[in-house]
């Protein structure tokens, strides 16, 4: 009977046990509910309040007797693009009481300059602050990061305004002119607010090139004002210049420009060709086209007749082997930019000019008076052999050389003629050809075909080249075994 009372009083303390956990669980739940509810309504909020555009007041601070400064409005308008509620705007003279102020209470460097007040620091303003000015606390900010012009506070000026004066040798119009220079910066909104030229050999003129130590002559006077322009803050560094009283003095650096120390002009280069007027096949030199493509001047050209009296003197003077020559002036010497180029270049220098001979064939031999580079080709190939490549896909190769064929013949292996060449120059493939003696004037085509790295072909004893890399160019025939060969590559 004591047993049964127990088990009934433990049935009756875990019924009560259970409902209390359910009440509180139920309660515990509640409570996180509740909680939960909250954080997120709160987390809401938050989101709502960093979404909702900052609410700032602006203010203009403008100097109107500088008509050229910076306008401030534009700083404005890209402010409205932000997120942000411009909940008034007002404008202010710098010279008024208020405008002088605020440039003190807020160390404002330079007008005109937008004060910002109310949320300046909220996410929706952040970026544009950063950008353009800086935030100085109690919810204020001071945009001012512009291009000039603007008036300096320190400086009591006006800061951006830049004067150009153009020295320039009258003497001289091919001379390489620095206006190009100002016009870019005046397209740049760089405010030029004066330019003028003066001659170098006037008494301002010498006056400027003694005070700014200028060594060329086109040369350019620019305010040091132009280091307050971002994009051009490098510029005289750039350009090798020093200040000097609040200028810079900017010179040609690339001929033809007047040498103060050598007083004369550097880089008027002069040419002279000397060709044989009866070589029409002669290549001409394309030494001029090449200059001209690196930035020279070439100031006077002309060709002259080897033929002639004057052309027979040159030739002789110059020591001049081949037609056509090119005589160059040693003014080519005056380009720095030149001169890796330049000692590229095959050539004698004589008597303060450069002997060039023709970079290319064909030319005419002096010592033998035969034109060099005549080349006559031999296209070799099996009728039968249809899958075997176009024996004539060798012009290309050949063009890329630029090499001038004077006479092409075609011959098929079944010939007379093309058996004579199988068994002359022991060709054991083709589609092949043949080129003649004359090709050895194309240096860069021989060394090719000499290379045992390449080994495209041999140079048989009696000067004629033969093709054997067939193999480069596709399918062909192997003579010894009849076999066609399929290239693979």
């Amino acid at each position: 009977m004591v047993f049964t009372m127990n088990r009934k009083f433990s049935s009756e303390n875990v019924f009560i046990i259970l409902v209390a956990l359910v009440v509180a669980i139920s309660v515990i739940n509640v409570a996180i509910l509740f909680s939960t509810n909250a954080f997120l309504g709160n987390l809401i909020k938050a989101q709502e309040e960093e979404a909702r555009a900052a609410r700032l007041e602006a203010i203009s601070i403008v100097d109107s007797s500088c008509a050229d400064c910076y306008a401030i409005a534009t700083m404005t308008n890209l402010l409205r693009k932000e997120n942000v509620n411009i909940t008034s705007e007002r404008m202010v003279e710098f010279s008024s009481a208020e405008g002088r102020q605020l440039v003190q209470q807020h160390a404002i460097p330079r007008i005109p300059a937008l004060v910002l007040k109310g949320e300046a620091n909220k996410t929706g303003a952040q970026g544009f602050v950063a950008s353009y000015g800086a935030y100085r606390g109690n919810d204020t900010a001071v945009v001012t990061n512009y291009d000039p012009p603007y008036y300096d506070v320190g400086q009591q000026r006006v800061v951006g305004r830049i004067t150009a004066t153009h020295v320039t040798d009258p003497s001289c119009p091919n001379c390489t002119s620095l206006a190009p220079l100002i016009d870019a910066l005046r397209e740049a909104k760089v405010a030029i607010a004066e330019e003028k030229s003066v001659a170098y050999s006037s008494p301002e003129g010498q006056q400027l090139i003694a005070k700014f130590a200028i060594q060329h002559v086109p040369a350019v006077i620019i305010s040091k004002d132009i280091t307050a322009y971002q994009a051009y803050k490098n510029l005289p560094q750039q350009l090798n210049a020093t200040e000097k009283e609040g200028f810079y003095a900017l010179h040609a650096t690339r001929p033809p420009y007047r040498s103060m120390s050598e007083n004369r002009i550097l880089g008027m280069i002069s040419l002279t060709t000397i060709s044989d007027h009866g070589c029409r096949e002669c290549s001409n030199v394309t030494l001029a086209f090449t200059l001209r493509q690196l930035g020279a001047f070439v100031s006077s050209e002309k060709t002259v007749d080897y033929n002639s009296t004057e052309g027979k003197a040159l030739a002789s003077l110059y020591g001049i082997t081949t037609l056509p020559s090119m005589l160059v002036s040693n003014d080519v010497d005056d380009y720095a930019n030149l001169k890796t180029y330049w000692a590229t270049v095959n050539k004698t220098l004589v008597n303060g000019t450069y002997a060039v001979p023709s970079d290319r064939p064909p030319y005419v031999d002096l010592q033998s008076g035969a034109v060099k580079g005549l080349v006559t080709v031999i296209y070799l190939s099996d009728a039968p052999c249809t899958s075997c490549y176009p024996v004539t896909n060798h012009r290309f190769p050949l063009s890329s050389f630029s090499v001038y064929i004077m006479n092409e013949t075609m011959l098929d292996v079944s010939s007379s003629e093309g058996k004579a060449l199988i068994a002359a120059y022991n060709i054991t493939r083709v589609p092949t050809i043949l080129l003649s003696p004359d090709v050895d004037a194309y240096r860069q085509l021989q060394a090719v075909w000499i290379d045992p790295a390449s080994a495209v072909g041999t140079i048989a004893p009696d000067g004629w080249y033969v093709f054997t890399a067939t193999q480069l160019m596709g399918t062909y025939k192997d003579l010894a075994t009849g076999q066609v060969v399929t290239a693979h590559g």
